[in-house]
């Protein structure tokens, strides 16, 4: 599933898409999907699982607690570990995404090619040395 991932990321992660989707996540005139606290934000990634992560079968918010905890254990700053806690706050639009949309988080096969894994600059040749997958590249 996670070679599938970084394929499909790769291939549907164009300008086009991305375009796309800053009109259907647009917040101007006062657009939103859904109000919600922080804690309400947690409690929805809870029904997550992340088809990136070759090592985990785990909702994401259990993801987002271990991290923020192991960032605590290893004595680093409160900031640091509010950053762990929510660095992958952004997948909670699979709430509103479609598998076309690459942003399935309920299916357990369902795409997800643009909710989560490594990041890049459309419509610039991905580096072989920065990304896994350089064959998709």
């Amino acid at each position: 599933r996670v070679v599938e991932h970084y394929r499909d990321m790769r291939t549907f992660q164009t300008v086009e898409f991305y375009k796309r989707m800053e009109e259907k996540y647009s917040f101007e005139n006062g657009k939103f999907r859904r109000m919600m606290t922080i804690e309400e934000a947690l409690e929805e990634l809870e029904n997550y699982v992340d088809a990136s992560d070759p090592d985990l079968d785990l909702p994401n918010l259990l993801h987002l607690l271990q991290t923020a905890e192991g960032i605590r254990k290893a004595g680093h700053p409160d900031w640091l570990q509010l950053t762990g806690l929510l660095h992958d706050m952004g997948k909670i639009m699979f709430l509103w995404g479609t598998s076309e949309d690459g942003q399935d988080g309920y299916s357990p096969n369902g795409k997800q090619w643009a909710l989560g894994g490594d990041t890049f600059v459309l419509g610039c040749q991905i580096p072989n040395e920065a990304v896994v997958f350089p064959e998709f590249n």
